[in-house]
């Protein structure tokens, strides 16, 4: 039983941090129908509606840092752009997916959902005992 109670108090400790803590890449976001002057966030994505203006956003990726991912987002999905600055500075990946990118949904706080799990397991652990209890009285 002790040995539950530390797996519970990690996995509770774990979602406690935020995501950025764990995650070492940089990313960033344009759009095709942004207005000027983004910084790059989601809800400020930098504007790219033509290749001189994705060129540009990958000029100045690759010059802070040497891995990136850019997500740009067209009118019916989104490219997935892994950017790599090994001394040529290009993109070396670009998938399209439909669809929004990862992580922009309903921000539902971590430690919420899973007390909400914990809270949910105990009442079913709380009823299941209940109802054997009351069988075997």
């Amino acid at each position: 039983m002790k040995k539950i109670w530390i797996a519970i108090s990690l996995l509770l400790l774990l979602s406690i941090l935020p995501t950025t803590v764990l995650a070492a890449v940089p990313v960033y976001y344009c759009s095709y129908n942004a207005s000027s002057g983004g910084n790059g966030t989601y809800h400020h994505p930098w504007r790219c509606d033509s290749n001189a203006d994705l060129d540009d956003i990958v000029a100045d990726i690759c010059q802070d840092y040497d891995y990136a991912i850019l997500y740009q987002i067209v009118s019916n999905g989104y490219y997935r752009r892994v950017i790599e600055g090994n001394g040529d500075c290009d993109i070396s990946s670009s998938v399209f997916y439909y669809g929004y990118p990862p992580d922009t949904g309903i921000a539902l706080p971590a430690p919420l959902m899973i007390s909400g799990l914990v809270v949910l397991g105990v009442a079913l652990v709380g009823g299941g005992y209940f109802i054997y209890s009351k069988r075997h009285a």
